[in-house]
């Protein structure tokens, strides 16, 4: 998330002050089921500021610090306080045997650890906790992406002059080796997140995650001022990307017929369905791909790096290791196929090609999204035979197109980047819309807001939400007014889960305690504590940014995945 400079903070020092907590935590901790349900989730309010130094701080000195939460912010029937912290997942074996749970479940210890510390604390205080997971997939390594991208280099996304986007995975499902190990994985995760969430339902009341799914920023102005619009670099040009994307446009590969993505193409793919060529109209509808894009591709073989589905998982005769990739005389943007197919690699905005490929880029991060929700939400525990429920987990997304006052039509750069406009946090049927929301403090009484911008257009799909990282005005404001127009946005469009940035933070500029964050928060909870939180939804759609010349009804996931969400009501 970017934050008052527009500069991303780096993830890193949001989990620095995990740093300790394997010390802690070295044995799984084991307790009986807890007896009490909690109130039902979509009745209740739950504020869960994000709590970064929990594990620096003794037994004593926690529970300390949730006296001094509950005494700062109130709680009441239908509001409940706790704390937000984060999972750093690692996955610490890429040559798990994907068939043996015990093996990937010990490849998971350090993340599990993790889990069972925060539990056996909240548990002692009675406080509820929220688990806000985040993987290695964006900006940073463990083990398993250090080795998928040591023996495939097409494993990591690829910025568009064909440099690898050192930490950033790649989110095409053409990745099909890492995703499997990827999915077990998760799925794993998932199991033993179910086992947590059936046992203590009182105190893990929620989870979110993948956090903040985006394409890499790092070779861009929003990081390095040495770059402009025009001479930033953009993912994923990953092969594995621009071949799904080729197959996204036509019905092709693995969006065929009969094949796991079907129905999930392009809205006009039939166009192109059956075509031999780009150029070449085999179904005799009329079009080509060429004709309608301008483009004058000869052959679907990709100009670069071309292969195939038809390629091994094991012993991949077109894979790029990382010995091939590193090597002096290596060529990222090699002739092998001139005019084959290639996605745009100039940011035109307003062309229907690159508003296309730009479009399928935000796609692909909506995939990932949902396939993750997927399988953390649908891998049932063992023991006790239960699942993630879907009310209590959300995505947890940058909504892009919505930050500091921007709109789809006028963006702020880090949708350019990211390709993560809010829509692609709609996890639905499994789980909530989570995002994070910044508000910058320009000074002088400028403000420019995300919150009061994104929240309307979540409500409108009548879907669960979250809002997982917040702060009303960064640097902190001495405006009272600024934190109680935030807080009229809250209580109107009632998340269920908020959790306010951050408690106990050493950073002046973002901080809760002793600000008027606090104030505003405190007199927000003792207005909706003793009454129902949940209302009636928005309208059952709200419309998406669309590529000029697409229809309103453009559908990118099918019939199996439409976009338009039916009104939901709050039982």
């Amino acid at each position: 998330m970017t934050r008052g400079d527009n500069r991303p903070v780096p993830r890193q020092l949001k989990i620095a002050s995990l740093g300790l907590l394997l010390l802690l935590a070295s044995a799984v901790f084991e307790a009986p089921v807890e007896g009490q349900a909690p109130k039902a989730v979509s009745k209740m309010m739950y504020v869960l500021p994000n709590y970064l130094g929990h594990s620096g701080r003794s037994d004593a000195q926690f529970a300390a610090d949730v006296s001094d939460l509950r005494q700062r912010l109130g709680e009441g029937r239908f509001v409940r306080v706790g704390f937000s912290m984060f999972i750093i997942v690692s996955m610490d074996d890429w040559n798990v045997n994907l068939t043996d749970h015990a093996a990937i479940r010990a490849a998971l210890a350090s993340t599990i650890a993790q889990m069972d510390f925060i539990i056996k604390r909240a548990r002692a205080s009675g406080i509820p906790v929220n688990f806000s997971i985040q993987t290695a997939v964006r900006d940073r390594y463990d083990p398993v992406q250090t080795d998928a991208e040591r023996a495939d280099r097409r494993n990591t996304s690829w910025y568009a002059d064909g440099q690898m986007a050192n930490g950033w995975m790649t989110y095409s499902r053409y990745a099909r080796k890492f995703r499997n190990v990827f999915e077990a994985y998760a799925r794993e995760l998932g199991s033993v997140l179910a086992n947590r969430m059936a046992r203590y339902p009182s105190t893990v009341i929620s989870s979110s995650g993948d956090g903040e799914s985006e394409m890499s920023y790092t070779r861009s102005l929003i990081v390095d001022p040495t770059y402009t619009e025009a001479t930033s670099q953009l993912c994923d040009y990953s092969p594995f990307a621009i071949a799904e994307f080729r197959d996204w446009l036509r019905n092709g590969g693995l969006y065929a017929q009969g094949q796991p993505f079907a129905g999930q193409g392009y809205d006009q793919a039939a166009r192109y369905q059956g075509d031999a060529a780009p150029g070449t109209d085999t179904n005799g509808d009329g079009h080509t791909l060429n004709g309608d894009f301008g483009t004058s591709f000869t052959s679907w073989n990709l100009k670069h790096f071309d292969w195939s589905l038809n390629d091994p998982l094991e012993g991949d005769p077109n894979s790029i290791p990382s010995f091939v990739y590193e090597g002096a005389s290596f060529n990222p943007l090699p002739s092998q196929n001139p005019a084959g197919f290639d996605a745009p690699r100039t940011r035109t905005p307003g062309n229907r090609w690159w508003d296309t490929w730009d479009f399928f880029r935000a796609i692909m991060v909506w995939h990932y999204n949902v396939d993750f929700a997927r399988w953390m939400t649908t891998t049932a525990d063992t023991d006790t035979k239960r699942t993630v429920p879907s009310s209590k987990w959300f995505s947890h997304q940058l909504p892009g197109d919505y930050l500091f006052g921007s709109s789809p039509s006028n963006p702020n750069f880090r949708l350019i980047t990211s390709a993560s406009p809010y829509w692609v946090g709609d996890i639905s049927p499994y789980g909530g819309l989570g995002i994070t929301s910044f508000n910058i403090n320009a000074g002088g009484g400028h403000y420019f807001h995300t919150t009061r911008n994104v929240v309307p257009q979540i409500s409108a799909r009548g879907v669960r939400w979250a809002i997982l990282e917040w702060n009303p005005s960064v640097p902190v404001s001495n405006s009272l007014d600024v934190y109680e127009q935030e807080m009229a946005v809250i209580e109107q469009y009632k998340p269920t889960v908020v959790v306010p940035w951050a408690w106990g933070s050493t950073q002046p500029a973002s901080r809760v305690e002793n600000t008027p964050f606090e104030i505003a928060l405190r007199d927000m909870i003792a207005r909706v504590k003793d009454g129902p939180t949940s209302g009636s939804f928005g309208p059952s759609f709200a419309p998406m940014f669309l590529p000029p010349g697409e229809t309103a009804d453009l559908r990118p996931l099918g019939s199996l995945w439409p976009i338009r969400v039916p009104r939901r009501q709050e039982k």
